[in-house]
């Protein structure tokens, strides 16, 4: 359901402001209306097509309809904080996925955990390299490397950044600091490993050069990427790079259980990914919304700092997924179905290398 309800009694009505239609936020805006329609709101739901104008007019229509509360998606971390700081402070406001930044008309923040994301991304790259075991602990008689390893992180623009890679750093660091792992190029600091709006042709194109400045004809162990675009676009950077894709083929880690990167968890050109499912996510904003009052922080509750205020946070832990896990935890959960894993499959992975050749038999022999 990606249209407007018929507007309702004002104390009736949550307004609901999502960024696109496009992809998952489909099953975002599914989620977000049946729960509410379940808890007896009406629903206000307008889209605003990655258009920050667009969104903020819409925001600013939305509140002068007085709901009960607002849910915001928003396009840009920044743009809403004039129109939320002259709006109604009985409304009830939720940033849903990324803080809005700057206003103290926020009153809750829900979205996925990128601290615990980064976190099992760095298990995950672990994993890969046969130093820790499946529930994460270290392996006895692991190899004692050095693994040579490159980081990426998302843009520093994206609230989830930092945190993300510090949480990927938590689990990395006791293997740095022992020299088990060694970051070939040196590049550490955020602004360093950073990328610009996540872009996959950025990234690809910095581990190019990476590659041909610090690892002379060879490549890295492992590749930290926070996202799937990333996994996929390093991936294709090691390939050319001359790495065969299968078993041997670096590590790379990734996030959001994309059906391109699900498919390359199987030819093993990824080794694992995260599934952020937003309907859980939208499922905490529902619940939110539904305690119809202003929280404030309990002693000891999680708060996110949003410039303004402390703001009570809901942060929903991903999952991990490797080959093995997809039916499992993907398929499982529900986020996509076992025939559109399947054709994901046959449509993206690379076919699986031959026998070699027989040599032929020598004339005359």
């Amino acid at each position: 359901m990606l249209g407007g309800c018929a507007p309702a009694p004002a104390d009736e009505v949550v307004a609901i402001a999502l960024p696109s239609a496009e992809g998952r936020w489909g099953d975002v805006a599914d989620t977000l209306t049946d729960g509410l329609a379940d808890a007896g709101f009406r629903v206000d739901l307008r889209i605003a097509d990655g258009d920050i104008p667009s969104q903020v007019r819409q925001v600013r229509e939305l509140l002068d309809a007085a709901p009960v509360a607002l849910i915001i998606a928003p396009v840009d971390t920044g743009s809403l904080t004039a129109v939320l700081d002259d709006s109604d402070p009985g409304v009830v406001v939720v940033s849903y996925g990324t803080l809005i930044r700057d206003t103290a008309a926020v009153d809750r923040y829900v979205a996925s955990d990128a601290g615990a994301a980064g976190y099992l991304q760095g298990v995950a790259l672990l994993q890969g390299l046969g130093l820790v075991d499946d529930a994460g602990e270290p392996v006895p008689d692991a190899p004692r490397g050095p693994f040579r390893i490159e980081l990426f992180a998302g843009s520093t623009d994206d609230p989830a950044t930092r945190p993300r890679l510090a949480g990927s750093l938590a689990a990395l660091q006791p293997y740095l600091d022992s020299r088990v792992l060694r970051i070939g190029s040196g590049e550490t600091a955020l602004d360093q490993v950073a990328t610009l709006r996540g872009n996959g042709a950025t990234a690809a194109s910095r581990l190019t050069r990476i590659i041909r400045e610090v690892y002379d004809g060879s490549w890295p162990d492992a590749v930290l990427a926070p996202s799937d675009e990333i996994a996929r676009a390093v991936a294709g950077s090691l390939s050319d790079a001359g790495a065969v894709p299968g078993d041997g083929f670096p590590v790379v880690t990734g996030g959001g259980a994309e059906l391109r990167s699900l498919a390359a968890l199987t030819d093993g050109r990824q080794y694992a990914t995260l599934l952020i499912d937003p309907r859980d996510v939208a499922r905490a904003a529902v619940a939110a919304v539904t305690r119809l009052a202003k929280p404030t922080p309990a002693p000891g509750q999680f708060t996110v700092q949003n410039g303004a205020r402390a703001v009570p946070a809901a942060l929903i832990p991903p999952d991990a997924v490797r080959a093995g896990d997809i039916d499992s935890v993907v398929v499982g959960s529900g986020y996509w179905s076992a025939a559109r894993v399947a054709e994901a499959i046959a449509e993206f992975a690379l076919p699986a290398p031959g026998p070699d050749p027989t040599p032929s038999a020598a004339p005359g022999g």
